[in-house]
């Protein structure tokens, strides 16, 4: 009989140093093989077992879902974080059930009906995992915000239908990600998406608007592309005085593409061109053995 088995029949062990409350300890399921858990204390280590003995570790009261295991990073409680708006929050202020703060880092208070879900752990994360295979019950949430977090994941198609997985039905997704935004946080940038690309991300839900919020105005776009530029450039006399007239100029007429301004562009060191570029050119070579390729 597992150690699963066995415990079943018994009151639920105490959630202990757990920062999770017992009603969404309780929503809580295997990220590998959606089994439901318990909380196994042996006196020197928790972890949380499934009934097909899958472990995860609770590290500093948060189970860890996720391949880090023990050695997931622990933040200081000084780290803070941008904070999500009152506006924003205002769309998740009817859920019936605890929703899913993706990506919240170091929230300065606590949010109500609230679980954070994270990388690392933060002073308020709930829990550590993997959107991509989220250890939620099916059904189990009552909405979700997400704010600067998909251009970050590895598959956001895979991450899109897992949060439709375990909302309830009728719950709200509220997403924030990126366009045209400089490379950041590498390697762990992945996606700039257009309207129409968010939109295919999230094809499965019914969509009631997209639109270009305060924070994300083209005037945020020029500035953060500007200020790395002159950071990439060593403050470059010659880019730092150049007009938006002229840089237009360099679209539109292929004859201006000379002088200081654009020599400027193509004399940036590549890690900048990396941070900046308007494309990237991939050459590769499809492997030869049959261990290295795929049908």
């Amino acid at each position: 009989m597992s150690l699963f088995r066995r415990n079943r029949t018994t009151e639920p062990p105490p959630a202990g140093a757990l920062r999770l409350a017992p009603s969404t300890l309780a929503l809580l399921r295997c990220p590998t093989c959606r089994t439901d858990l318990i909380r196994v204390d042996d006196g020197e280590a928790a972890d949380m077992v499934c009934e097909q003995q899958h472990r995860w570790p609770i590290i500093s009261g948060v189970p860890v879902f996720s391949d880090a295991g023990h050695d997931v990073e622990v933040r200081p409680l000084e780290h803070e974080s941008h904070q999500p708006s009152a506006a924003l929050l205002a769309h998740l202020e009817g859920a019936t059930k605890p929703w899913l703060h993706l990506g919240a880092g170091a929230s300065a208070v606590a949010i109500p009906n609230s679980i954070e879900l994270e990388t690392a752990i933060f002073k308020r994360t709930d829990v550590v995992g993997d959107v991509h295979h989220l250890p939620f019950a099916d059904g189990s949430l009552g909405g979700v915000l997400a704010l600067n977090v998909f251009e970050h994941l590895s598959n956001p198609d895979r991450a899109a239908a897992e949060l439709r997985r375990c909302l309830a039905p009728g719950a709200k997704v509220v997403i924030h990600t990126a366009f045209l935004q400089p490379l950041h946080a590498d390697p762990y940038h992945f996606y700039n998406a257009t309207e129409t690309g968010i939109r295919r991300w999230f094809e499965a839900f019914d969509i009631d608007s997209v639109s270009v919020p305060g924070n994300f105005n083209p005037g945020y776009a020029f500035s953060w592309m500007s200020s790395e530029l002159l950071w990439g450039a060593s403050e470059n006399p010659a880019l730092a005085n150049a007009t938006v007239a002229q840089l237009a100029g360099f679209w539109r007429d292929p004859s201006t593409r000379e002088g200081p301004v654009w020599d400027a562009f193509l004399q940036l060191p590549d890690q900048w061109q990396r941070v900046l570029a308007a494309g990237f050119e991939i050459i590769a070579t499809r492997p030869s053995s049959a261990e290295g390729a795929t049908s």
